[in-house]
Protein backbone atom coordinates (compact mmCIF):
# COMPACT_ATOMS: atom_id res chain seq x y z
CA UNK A 1 0.00 0.00 0.00
CA UNK A 2 2.84 2.09 -0.46
CA UNK A 3 1.66 5.32 -1.89
CA UNK A 4 -1.88 3.92 -2.56
CA UNK A 5 -3.74 6.94 -2.52
CA UNK A 6 -0.94 9.01 -4.11
CA UNK A 7 -1.37 12.58 -5.21
CA UNK A 8 -5.27 11.96 -5.37
CA UNK A 9 -5.79 15.37 -5.31
CA UNK A 10 -9.57 15.27 -5.50
CA UNK A 11 -10.66 12.67 -2.44
CA UNK A 12 -12.50 14.37 0.03
CA UNK A 13 -13.30 12.04 2.63
CA UNK A 14 -11.75 7.61 3.05
CA UNK A 15 -13.27 5.33 5.21
CA UNK A 16 -10.76 1.85 5.38
CA UNK A 17 -12.69 0.60 8.05
CA UNK A 18 -13.36 -2.42 6.51
CA UNK A 19 -10.12 -2.64 5.08
CA UNK A 20 -8.38 -6.05 6.25
CA UNK A 21 -4.91 -4.23 6.91
CA UNK A 22 -3.53 -7.04 9.70
CA UNK A 23 -1.19 -8.54 7.37
CA UNK A 24 0.09 -5.28 5.91
CA UNK A 25 3.71 -4.21 6.17
CA UNK A 26 4.08 -1.84 3.17
CA UNK A 27 2.56 1.60 3.56
CA UNK A 28 5.03 4.20 3.49
CA UNK A 29 3.33 8.05 2.41
CA UNK A 30 -0.13 6.35 1.72
CA UNK A 31 -1.95 9.97 1.59
CA UNK A 32 0.83 11.90 0.19
CA UNK A 33 -0.64 14.53 -1.95
CA UNK A 34 -4.16 13.99 -0.53
CA UNK A 35 -4.31 17.96 0.09
CA UNK A 36 -8.18 18.11 -0.42
CA UNK A 37 -9.22 14.90 2.27
CA UNK A 38 -11.03 16.26 4.77
CA UNK A 39 -12.23 12.61 6.51
CA UNK A 40 -9.92 9.72 7.10
CA UNK A 41 -11.56 6.96 8.64
CA UNK A 42 -8.31 4.57 10.04
CA UNK A 43 -11.11 3.01 12.93
CA UNK A 44 -9.66 -0.22 12.43
CA UNK A 45 -6.32 0.29 10.76
CA UNK A 46 -3.36 -2.17 12.20
CA UNK A 47 -0.38 -3.51 10.21
CA UNK A 48 2.17 -6.45 10.23
CA UNK A 49 5.05 -5.61 13.24
CA UNK A 50 7.27 -8.79 12.62
CA UNK A 51 9.64 -7.13 10.37
CA UNK A 52 10.76 -4.72 13.59
CA UNK A 53 10.01 -1.08 13.34
CA UNK A 54 6.67 0.47 11.91
CA UNK A 55 6.78 2.12 8.24
CA UNK A 56 6.68 6.12 8.55
CA UNK A 57 4.65 8.80 6.91
CA UNK A 58 1.10 7.51 6.66
CA UNK A 59 -0.38 10.70 7.57
CA UNK A 60 1.73 13.50 8.55
CA UNK A 61 0.96 15.52 5.13
CA UNK A 62 -2.69 15.78 5.49
CA UNK A 63 -2.80 19.82 6.28
CA UNK A 64 -6.74 20.13 5.09
CA UNK A 65 -7.99 17.15 7.61
CA UNK A 66 -10.97 17.44 9.20
CA UNK A 67 -11.77 14.37 11.15
CA UNK A 68 -9.62 11.85 12.04
CA UNK A 69 -10.76 8.44 13.04
CA UNK A 70 -8.64 6.41 14.81
CA UNK A 71 -7.90 2.32 15.76
CA UNK A 72 -6.25 1.72 19.27
CA UNK A 73 -3.54 -0.17 17.02
CA UNK A 74 -2.50 3.29 15.83
CA UNK A 75 -2.47 5.49 19.18
CA UNK A 76 -0.22 2.67 20.02
CA UNK A 77 2.16 2.39 17.55
CA UNK A 78 2.24 6.04 15.45
CA UNK A 79 5.06 7.72 15.88
CA UNK A 80 5.22 10.89 18.26
CA UNK A 81 5.22 13.19 15.35
CA UNK A 82 2.81 11.65 12.76
CA UNK A 83 0.36 14.00 12.77
CA UNK A 84 2.70 17.18 12.73
CA UNK A 85 0.67 19.20 10.28
CA UNK A 86 -2.25 18.56 11.12
CA UNK A 87 -4.78 20.88 12.70
CA UNK A 88 -4.05 24.31 14.14
CA UNK A 89 -4.91 26.17 17.45
CA UNK A 90 -7.37 28.10 15.26
CA UNK A 91 -8.83 24.55 13.44
CA UNK A 92 -7.91 21.75 15.25
CA UNK A 93 -8.82 18.52 13.68
CA UNK A 94 -11.87 17.01 14.94
CA UNK A 95 -10.37 13.21 16.45
CA UNK A 96 -12.74 9.94 16.95
CA UNK A 97 -10.66 8.06 19.42
CA UNK A 98 -12.28 3.87 20.79
CA UNK A 99 -13.49 4.93 24.51
CA UNK A 100 -10.82 5.45 27.40
CA UNK A 101 -7.56 5.48 25.18
CA UNK A 102 -6.84 9.42 25.58
CA UNK A 103 -8.83 9.60 28.84
CA UNK A 104 -6.11 12.00 30.60
CA UNK A 105 -7.22 14.32 27.43
CA UNK A 106 -10.91 14.40 27.87
CA UNK A 107 -12.14 18.25 28.95
CA UNK A 108 -10.16 19.72 27.05
CA UNK A 109 -11.24 22.33 24.11
CA UNK A 110 -8.03 20.99 22.03
CA UNK A 111 -4.96 19.24 22.69
CA UNK A 112 -1.73 17.51 20.90
CA UNK A 113 -1.94 13.96 19.92
CA UNK A 114 0.99 13.18 17.70
CA UNK A 115 2.34 16.14 16.67
CA UNK A 116 -1.13 17.44 15.49
CA UNK A 117 -3.86 19.59 17.09
CA UNK A 118 -7.14 17.99 17.82
CA UNK A 119 -10.17 18.43 19.38
CA UNK A 120 -13.34 16.13 20.44
CA UNK A 121 -16.67 15.47 18.39
CA UNK A 122 -18.90 17.98 20.27
CA UNK A 123 -21.20 14.94 21.57
CA UNK A 124 -23.57 17.82 23.73
CA UNK A 125 -26.26 17.59 21.10
CA UNK A 126 -28.21 14.51 20.52
CA UNK A 127 -30.63 13.60 17.79
CA UNK A 128 -32.98 10.63 16.81
CA UNK A 129 -32.16 8.41 14.04
CA UNK A 130 -34.56 5.24 12.93
CA UNK A 131 -32.64 2.35 12.04
CA UNK A 132 -33.78 2.49 8.54
CA UNK A 133 -31.87 5.32 7.92
CA UNK A 134 -29.21 5.01 4.98
CA UNK A 135 -25.78 3.84 6.74
CA UNK A 136 -24.30 3.40 3.39
CA UNK A 137 -23.91 6.32 2.19
CA UNK A 138 -23.21 7.76 5.65
CA UNK A 139 -21.78 5.82 8.14
CA UNK A 140 -22.30 5.40 11.67
CA UNK A 141 -19.92 4.23 14.26
CA UNK A 142 -20.82 2.88 17.89
CA UNK A 143 -19.37 4.75 20.72
CA UNK A 144 -15.99 2.21 20.86
CA UNK A 145 -15.36 4.02 17.12
CA UNK A 146 -16.32 0.77 15.26
CA UNK A 147 -18.68 0.92 12.23
CA UNK A 148 -21.98 -0.43 12.46
CA UNK A 149 -24.39 -1.86 9.78
CA UNK A 150 -27.72 -1.34 11.45
CA UNK A 151 -28.42 1.59 14.37
CA UNK A 152 -31.03 -0.65 16.51
CA UNK A 153 -31.67 0.57 19.98
CA UNK A 154 -28.54 2.61 21.45
CA UNK A 155 -26.39 5.47 21.24
CA UNK A 156 -24.28 6.11 17.93
CA UNK A 157 -22.18 8.47 16.22
CA UNK A 158 -22.78 10.04 12.36
CA UNK A 159 -21.30 13.09 10.63
CA UNK A 160 -19.09 13.63 14.20
CA UNK A 161 -22.92 13.73 15.91
CA UNK A 162 -23.72 11.67 18.95
CA UNK A 163 -27.74 10.18 17.81
CA UNK A 164 -30.00 7.65 19.34
CA UNK A 165 -31.34 4.97 17.01
CA UNK A 166 -34.77 3.40 17.70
Amino acid sequence: MNFMFYNCHSLKTLDLSYFDTSQLINYYCMFEGCDSLESLNLTNFQYNLSNGEPSYHIIPSLTNLKELYISKFLNNHLKNDECKNIGSMECPCILFAPEGILENLKGRDWFYWKGGIFKWPDYNKIFTVSSEDNLLHNPCYNLQGMRVKTMKNGIFIKNGKKMIGK
